[in-house]
């Protein structure tokens, strides 16, 4: 279920269908985005590792808000999409396996709940937008503005 409620807004969910700490892979169009609550924290991002393709569905969420991919070990911040790890896995043949593509960010994507239901912007990173009918905008705290 995807519906458009703007121009850059879909929304993709409804709020309940994503409990704290869980996950859900959601395709609109060409994206298959990639929904996590981790902690009561909601990110989007795109589910396909920018190492070799590999979906980040089931991977590793450590204490920076990365998460790593379950195949090579590459590590994203969930807040910016910025590379913390690049291909460390395996030992030794990582470093190869990782000269197999350029080091590059993961795609994030801006989400929010609105009137019940998860909201996810794909025109580009987390931004602040004003919409009194918002219930939360969900981004990182540096991304606010005053």
């Amino acid at each position: 279920m995807s519906t458009t409620t703007s121009d850059t807004w879909i929304k993709v969910l409804e709020e309940d269908e994503l409990k704290e700490n869980s996950r859900k892979v959601v395709t609109h169009g060409q994206h298959q985005i990639l929904l996590i609550n981790h902690k009561g924290t909601l990110f989007a991002v795109n589910n396909q590792c920018p190492h070799l393709g590999f979906p980040l569905k089931t991977g590793y969420i450590d204490g920076d808000n990365c998460i790593h991919c379950p195949f090579h070990r590459s590590a994203f911040s969930l807040e910016s999409g910025d590379v913390a790890d690049w291909a460390p896995w395996p030992p030794g043949l990582g470093i190869m396996l990782g000269k197999l593509s350029k080091e590059e960010a993961l795609e994030i994507y801006g989400v929010r709940i609105r009137d019940g239901g998860v909201e996810v912007n794909l025109a580009g990173p987390p931004k602040v937008e004003a919409d009194p009918n918002a219930t939360k905008i969900l981004i990182p705290p540096e991304e606010t503005t005053s």
